[in-house]
């Protein structure tokens, strides 16, 4: 074995390394002490005073933490100091750092940079490389009930973990739910699949950006794969079958996250996404023959019609848990595909991409919706159409919110030009997201003097806000009554208290 403290003399010196060549963008990561990192990234890891009454756990925490080891661990060692924090400490009962590498053991020694209680990690140093397969058989063995993924070159913001964790408590039945940035999001929007009668429904979405699944979920999984007759690449190779098996359309939010770089990911690259495709073609081939030999030994895949509306979108707020949804034509309808079997995603994606106007696929990116919740009032959510009746726009603020001493405010800073949505739009509030209460009372909008808009074309930026004396409520929506003849345009859209 090796020796501890000779393994820590080379992380030092790995660090050090690392961050004196950094590339200038990545300046806020020069620190080698993993706290100082987060703060110069702006991450709180303590749970801030306003944020307790939520994010205050009911019960023991129920998730265990998944970091995969192979040729970064300066980044593991950030991403635990991140995980093991008070911030998270509702929700993050154990973190399975599965060591890839079997040149390196990876010990409680040489993560101790990252401050965290040796009753709290698990370590598995693993005799070969295993790739993905290793996430999988890390949550299956896990001690609670939830697992969140992720991979070792990004880092996901407590708030972010927290919206995640709250959401799926609070939904009847469980749902993964996937963490993309907008241009995965894309991908993978257009790689979804529906066949006519609707038995087959299914996509391809990456986990390694933040992903929560249940225990459960991860065990049938291997146990699917280890029914079929897999090659040991393809084993090794899970993520890519991982949605494409489950034929269940996850729950897909896009957030940006905070990407920590350092080497070229694995999946990435010519090499890399050639390797992808051949898995994705490889999954998809094998749920065809799933669905073909009937429901009777399907423990992992869903045979059932589909039970969701694909036109919703939805992205985490940044900087407090909650959930912004929007019911707004982003892109062009999914339809359904006659002869899918006969067809790649690789295929459809190209086709569907082709066929969709460049400037909409660019919005969808450079105006992306977390814009609308990512608490900078210089980024700006913008549809790539006017805004049609019946479409909305909803805050679920995880919690039925409570005054207290305060009195709220229901406020949206965007761009003058967009006012022409909000006055066109009704104004509701529920506690379940189903019945609905409308508030009647007026906005009152006045210009914003502070961080204008990057894109002079939103400027300038008008802040309207709506008192509300009632509390108990959990939604706020905005719905369009006509259509209008402006797009959407949100710079921020949040809830906030105004001492009585």
């Amino acid at each position: 074995m090796a020796n501890p403290t000779l393994v820590l003399v080379a992380l030092l010196l790995l660090i050090t390394l690392l961050t004196n060549f950094l590339p200038s963008s990545q300046e806020h990561l020069r620190a080698s002490n993993p706290f100082q990192v987060l703060n110069n990234l702006g991450i709180v890891t303590q749970i801030p005073e306003v944020d307790r009454g939520l994010v205050a756990p009911s019960r023991l925490p129920d998730t265990t933490a998944v970091i995969l080891n192979w040729s970064r661990l300066p980044n593991v060692i950030l991403i635990v100091s991140l995980l093991c924090s008070n911030s998270l400490s509702g929700i993050i009962a154990a973190i399975h750092i599965w060591n890839n590498q079997p040149n390196l053991v990876l010990t409680h020694n040489v993560l101790s940079p990252a401050s965290c209680p040796s009753t709290k990690l698990v370590i598995h140093n693993s005799p070969a490389n295993i790739y993905f397969r290793a996430r999988f058989l890390a949550c299956a063995s896990a001690k609670t009930s939830m697992c969140f993924l992720q991979d070792d070159d990004y880092l996901v913001r407590p708030q972010v973990i927290w919206s995640l964790h709250l959401s799926a408590n609070g939904a009847p039945v469980h749902r993964d739910i996937h963490l993309l940035p907008p241009h995965e999001r894309l991908s993978t929007y257009f790689r979804t699949l529906v066949s006519p009668d609707e038995r087959l429904h299914t996509t391809f979405a990456w986990l390694g950006h933040g992903t929560l699944i249940s225990r459960e979920r991860a065990s049938r999984f291997l146990h699917l794969l280890s029914s079929r007759d897999l090659s040991d690449e393809q084993l090794l190779m899970a993520d890519n079958y991982y949605s494409i098996l489950s034929n269940h359309i996850p729950e897909l939010w896009i957030d940006s996250g905070i990407e920590l770089g350092s080497s070229q990911p694995f999946s990435v690259g010519a090499q890399g996404e050639e390797r992808n495709w051949k898995h994705i073609v490889a999954a998809k081939n094998q749920l065809h023959l799933i669905l073909r030999n009937g429901p009777s030994n399907i423990t992992f895949t869903d045979d059932r019609a589909l039970s969701m509306d694909l036109g919703v979108w939805k992205s985490p707020c940044r900087s407090s848990p909650c959930v912004l949804s929007v019911f707004i034509a982003l892109l062009p309808p999914v339809q359904t595909l006659s002869e899918v079997e006969h067809k790649t995603m690789r295929m459809i994606e190209q086709n569907r991409s082709d066929h969709v106007n460049p400037h909409v696929l660019s919005n969808f990116v450079d105006n992306s919706l977390p814009f609308a919740v990512d608490d900078r009032p210089d980024t700006v959510f913008h549809s790539p159409e006017t805004g049609k009746a019946g479409e909305w726009m909803m805050l679920d603020l995880l919690k039925p919110i409570q005054s207290m001493h305060r009195r709220l405010a229901i406020c949206v800073l965007m761009p003058e030009i967009s006012l022409p949505w909000l006055q066109a739009s009704d104004l509701a509030v529920s506690v379940d997201g189903q019945q609905w209460e409308l508030l009647v009372s007026e906005f009152a909008c006045r210009a914003h003097d502070g961080v204008a808009a990057s894109d002079t074309s939103y400027s300038p930026l008008t802040k309207c806000l709506l008192p509300i004396f009632k509390s108990g409520w959990r939604f706020v929506r905005f719905r369009l009554l006509n259509d209008v003849p402006v797009p959407w345009g949100v710079a921020e859209f949040w809830v906030e208290g105004v001492p009585i």
